[in-house]
């Protein structure tokens, strides 16, 4: 065998095994969002869990339902599947993404959907396929971030600060104020 040919072990796999993989997805970095939308596996698990989510998600009469809780062991893949529905569920802002991600790294909201559509549509799930496709009808802005990177300790109430600041920077006020992102939202509302 020739230094150049490939292993035949090599020949069962539908892509290249020995590629590099980052084990680790963080919320607020989309360098390896292809990658992280091409290698996630919907398990029949998953698949199960996502329809009664999109189940609730879906219909305009559930005013009850406006969160949900995501739990699993240490490594279970609670991270891969935030940051997918994030993206599925509505347009993440540009902020999230660096200017330094690769154009081929780069995906719209409808670019993951459609991906997400296609997995489901392999899998013979024509009802994930539609209950995917009518959250497209939904306009809707996804604020993913990783608390540890965002909070601030030394506030009294270092959890609920952060939500309020990344909400403020996400509608494009000066979030590290309160107070001055108060008299933005002030002058918004007064036209």
């Amino acid at each position: 065998m020739s230094e150049t040919a490939t292993p035949m072990w090599q020949d069962i796999f539908a892509t290249d095994v020995t590629r590099k993989i980052n084990g680790v997805i963080k919320a607020n970095d989309d360098r390896d969002l292809a990658d992280e939308v091409n290698e996630y596996v919907l398990t029949d698990e998953i698949q199960r869990n996502l329809e009664r989510f999109l189940d609730d998600y879906n219909d305009p009469t559930n005013h009850q339902q406006n969160g949900a809780w995501i739990s699993g062991f240490f490594g279970s893949g609670k991270s891969h599947l935030l940051k997918m529905l994030s993206h599925i569920l509505g347009s993440v802002p540009q902020g999230v993404m660096d200017e330094d991600t690769p154009a081929d790294q780069r995906m719209t909201r409808e670019q993951v959907l459609r991906a997400f559509i296609t997995k489901a549509g392999k899998q013979d799930n024509l009802e994930l396929q539609g209950q995917l496709e009518r959250v497209r009808g939904i306009d809707a802005t996804s604020i993913l971030f990783n608390i540890d990177q965002k909070a601030d300790k030394s506030t009294p109430a270092p959890l609920l600060y952060t939500f309020i600041r990344v909400f403020d920077e996400a509608r494009g006020y000066f979030g590290r104020n309160p107070a001055v992102a108060k008299f933005e939202r002030d002058l918004d509302n007064n036209g």
